[in-house]
């Protein structure tokens, strides 16, 4: 009887290294030659995982018997046999991995389903293709006819071309080169998810004066809805402008990160709400923005003293 468990025992122990010996030698063949570049700037290769690197949150590579594992935030870039993916941003607190196409003086990258362009890997235009080719290539002769045909499918052709043309016309500037810095003295914008218009007047480098009038909506049993407009207007100081810059982000029309101090009036109660913000605004190509601001305030007039302050916003800047 103990012999026979034995013998069990030993089959079962038989089968289970069976099994782990050939997933091992299958995970070993999913494996490609590559490396990857930390935020140090230091360079490790080894092999990695055949696959797509788009949102992970950290990476294993392979060295011998050895295995490493990344996390998102030590990693710029990850590199398997001809395919590179470089960290950059994917909104306006998080990043997330983009795999370079083509490389050139405007740069082709996916994500996932999405094509995208991009003059620097740190500096990755959102949105429709149409609008980005209009801000990255606005220099290429007939860029109006030719945009009609431009999709998806054959982007990669477009910009393949617009690079070989970039080559033999070094002296054309398009928009975006010529305005990655630039801060037109007087910003109009179009507020869309709080209704309003106003501008963003340019008091230096990093200080500017932003000035909305925007619409509240809210609803209540007894009144039905009501409609609240507000003056909001805020000095902020943009602190991280030279940093963006070294990065080779950019600042137009002031995208960055800011602080300010804002003044809410409203007129249907004739109260101020007065509070500190700190804020993200990104643009995106040539005219769409987004803002994201949070804080904390004081109304001057009322029983409420004390506010949390949100600012959320989308919009459209002339």
């Amino acid at each position: 009887m103990i012999y026979t468990t034995n013998i069990n025992m030993i089959k079962k122990i038989s089968l289970l290294s069976f099994i782990f010996c050939t997933l091992s030698i299958f995970a070993q063949k999913d494996l490609k030659i590559g490396y990857v570049v930390l935020e140090t700037k230091d360079t490790i290769v080894g092999t990695l995982k055949n696959k797509n690197y788009y949102s992970k949150s950290a990476v294993k590579l392979y060295q011998e018997n050895d295995i490493t594992r990344f996390s998102k935030r030590a990693l710029s870039e990850i590199h398997i046999e001809n395919d590179a993916y470089i960290k950059s941003d994917l909104t306006i607190w998080s990043q997330g991995f983009f795999k370079k196409v083509l490389i050139g003086n405007v740069n082709l990258y996916t994500y996932k389903r999405a094509k995208l362009l991009g003059g620097f890997d740190s500096d990755i235009g959102f949105g429709r293709l149409a609008p980005a080719i209009r801000f990255y290539c606005s220099d290429y002769p007939n860029l109006t006819d030719s945009i009609r045909d431009i999709n998806k499918e054959n982007v990669a052709d477009f910009i393949q071309t617009y690079n070989d043309w970039k080559l033999k016309n070094p002296e054309s500037n398009s928009f975006f080169e010529d305005n990655i810095h630039t801060k037109p003295k007087i910003n109009f914008k179009m507020s869309f998810l709080l209704p309003g218009a106003g501008f963003e007047f340019v008091l230096n480098d990093k200080f500017s004066i932003n000035t909305m009038l925007k619409n509240e909506f809210g609803y209540s049993s007894t009144g039905g809805w009501d409609i609240n407009p507000f003056i909001d207007t805020q000095l902020r100081y943009y602190h991280n402008m030279d940093k963006r810059k070294a990065e080779n982000k950019r600042t137009y029309k002031y995208s960055g990160n800011y602080v300010c101090l804002m003044d809410g009036y409203f007129p249907k109660n004739k109260s101020n709400l007065i509070g500190i913000e700190y804020g993200w605004q990104r643009m995106v190509n040539k005219h769409w923005y987004s803002n994201l601001g949070i804080g904390a305030g004081k109304y001057t007039t009322g029983n409420q003293s004390f506010a949390i302050i949100y600012d959320l916003d989308f919009g459209y800047n002339f």
